[in-house]
This record gives structure tokens, sequence and C-alpha cells, in this order.
């Protein structure tokens, strides 16, 4: 699974594991100043540096324990992404197929149309039809594979990240780069993906 990113185990939201009397992670995503935790329950939480509320509770101070991220459904799949000091977001998909992101969007990482930083999760804004399964985020941009394998991207577009060809600099919403992937895994600057083959002549195109 790629780096920063956590996903409940199949099965495991339906009953919270106990330690001790304390509820147990199912999952943890750690970066160079924050770190997450999913548990099996749904229920996320942050902690860490919070200068663009990468924390999702509504404010900017720093935390050095977890405080929980209110969502409106539990978190099926998190990613978090951006540990400098000037960026940094997290981007999750919840058990009713929606899309949230909070944090720094300086560069539309948060996909929700503008480039305003939000404290609070903030709803991307995921095609109509489309539906996405997994998302990962990188140093200033967000990618997700939907139902049909398509990958889409949005954000900070300096180095050619979103990998759409386009000049453009920044996507303020996703847009369909043009690939059909398994899995997509992402840095600051960089992304790889693994994809699919219909069979030993070649990659399956997006149709």
């Amino acid at each position: 699974m790629p780096a920063g990113a956590v996903r409940v185990a199949p099965g495991a939201a339906a009953a919270e594991r106990r330690d001790a009397g304390h509820r147990c992670a199912d999952a943890f995503a750690a970066l160079l100043r924050r770190s997450g935790a999913l548990l099996a329950t749904g229920a996320y939480y942050d902690w860490g540096y919070n200068a663009a509320g990468q924390l999702g509770d509504g404010s900017t101070v720093s935390s050095a324990v977890p405080v929980q991220v209110k969502l409106p459904a539990a978190v099926r799949q998190v990613s978090q992404g951006g540990g400098g000091a000037a960026n940094g977001q997290t981007i999750a998909i919840l058990a009713d197929g929606s899309v949230w992101t909070w944090g720094n969007n300086s560069r539309g990482q948060l996909g929700n149309g503008g480039t305003a930083d939000s404290r609070v999760p903030v709803r991307v804004s995921v095609p109509a039809g489309v539906t996405f399964v997994t998302v990962n985020s990188g140093g200033y941009a967000c990618y997700a594979i939907d139902s049909s394998g398509r990958l889409w991207a949005w954000g900070g577009n300096q180095n050619g990240q979103l990998g759409t060809g386009s000049g453009t600099r920044i996507e303020t919403s996703p847009v369909d780069v043009g690939l059909r992937l398994t899995q997509v895994s992402s840095t600051a600057s960089n992304v790889a993906g693994l994809q699919q083959h219909a069979s030993a002549g070649g990659p399956v195109p997006a149709a």
C-alpha cells in the first residue's frame, strides 16, 4: 500500500476492537510533521502540525495528542500528503462513497474548486457519475482511481505531476488523466502507478 495511505480491513468497521480498555487503531499514517490513525469503527484521528488546518479539527493549533476529525460517515480509506512547513493535506473516502479533504489548498489540492485552506473537511468535487475507490495524496496534489480503473488528478502541476500533458499549473478539481490503473503512489513531484494489461501486447487504454 502506498506510503501515507491507510485502509480499514474488510468487515473491520462492524466492530470496535479494544485493548486494556483503550481503542485500537486499525491502521496508521505518518509524515514528517504529523500523523493519523484510523480506527476499526471508521473514526479518524490526526495529531501534530496544524498551521493550515491539517488536523481537520477547525483550528490551526498543533496538537501533541490525537484529535478526532468530524466527518459525516465512517472513513473507509485515507491518505496524508505534504509533510513540509508550507503544505500538508489529507484526503478520505467515506463509507457512503463521498470523498473529503482538509488542510493546505494553496495549489487546489483539496479538489473543491478553490485555493483556500480548510480547517475542516470539505467535499471533493467528484464528477457526476464517477465513484472514487482509492485515493492518494502527494506534496501538493491528490490522485484517485475510480470504479472503472480510471485515474484522476488535481492540485499543483508545476512539474507535470498531474500527468495530463497540460501546461496548466494548478487544477482545483479532479481531471481525467487518461490512464487506467490499479494502484497509484506519489511524492512531492513524482507519481508511480500500477497499470492493468489486457494482454502481453500492451496496457489498457482509458476509453
